[in-house]
């Protein structure tokens, strides 16, 4: 029949996992800057971030900040606008995350 073919195969992106250290010590910084019920521990997804090349190097943890109102568009629309008002803390949890990370080295 004379059928060819050529096969690219890329993996992709690496999986992502977060430090267990580095989630546990975010975790308590998060205690610190809202209340306890609003942290939450999302389910593992199948889902793809390039922060896993980051994390293949350097240990660390993938933050959810909860930027999306209900009722916007959805994450991967052309149409969602995330809440800036989020922003100021995700900013403090870091600036406390490196502090108390520094002052331990």
């Amino acid at each position: 029949m004379g059928a060819e073919y050529k096969l690219d195969f890329t993996s992709g992106f690496a999986p992502l996992a977060n430090a267990p250290e580095v989630a546990d010590r975010m975790r308590r910084v998060a205690a610190q800057v809202v209340p306890q019920e609003r942290i939450q521990i999302p389910e593992q997804t199948m889902g793809g971030e390039d922060m896993s090349f980051f994390l293949e190097r350097v240990p660390g943890c993938y933050v959810f900040l909860g930027i999306k109102d209900t009722g916007l568009a959805a994450l991967h629309s052309p149409h969602f606008d995330f809440d800036e008002s989020i922003l100021p803390l995700g900013v403090e949890m870091a600036a406390r995350y490196a502090m108390q990370t520094l002052s331990r080295e």
